[in-house]
């Protein structure tokens, strides 16, 4: 049986820089499958979105957090933060896979979360998976303050944690690639992918199910 995402965010004790940046990730995901001319799984899509960062606060700095997504209650995270690491695993991806997995959705909606993350590139990029390729793709448009072209948010995350040379890395131009597969076979371009063109999607999103 489904259930509300809501009611899992609550579960999971979700922060609320997650829970924003996961529906933003889903909303982008939906705006290209809606202008898909391929056959594609947008609810697995949508719902791999909605879910790929269940972990992530294993490897949140709480002591130094990033302006503009400050959390209250610092203790309190610590304490979930710890419980996250102890229950489900101490690197995010581990940690995400776990939950997710304890969620009990379909194994293919899994297998796209495992998808997504900036380590996985190669991977996606060699699996030519175009589930796989959006959902991945879509979280490299989210930055901490909104939606953005994929070129700003590879130079805020080189910015962040330190990468030097970005733009002649592999990872980089594969990046690049996977964007012009997706986008060779939708009716927009991804200049068309802004907070305005999702705003209406992640309202309805809210009550989605998984």
């Amino acid at each position: 049986m489904k259930r509300a995402i809501q009611d899992i965010y609550e579960q999971y004790e979700l922060t609320p820089f997650l829970r924003k940046h996961q529906f933003l990730v889903a909303a982008v995901a939906q705006q290209i499958c809606e202008h898909q001319q391929e056959d594609v799984e947008t609810e697995a899509i949508i719902a791999a979105c909605l879910l790929h960062d269940m972990g992530n606060i294993v490897k949140f700095d709480l002591d130094n957090q990033p302006k503009g997504v400050e959390l209250e209650n610092i203790d309190h995270w610590k304490q979930v933060q710890q419980h996250v690491r102890d229950t489900y695993g101490a690197t995010e991806h581990a940690a995400t896979s776990a939950i997710v997995r304890e969620i009990g959705v379909p194994d293919r909606v899994a297998d796209i979360v495992d998808a997504v993350g900036f380590d996985q590139t190669t991977y996606v990029y060699e699996a030519n998976d175009l589930a796989k390729s959006i959902a991945h793709y879509a979280d490299k448009r989210v930055a901490p303050y909104g939606v953005v072209s994929q070129q700003e948010r590879l130079e805020d995350g080189g910015r962040r944690y330190g990468y030097t040379n970005q733009n002649e890395s592999p990872g980089v131009i594969l990046s690049f690639k996977i964007e012009t597969i997706i986008f060779e076979t939708t009716d927009i371009t991804p200049e068309a992918i802004t907070d305005a063109s999702v705003a209406p999607l992640v309202d309805k999103l809210q009550s989605w199910h998984v």
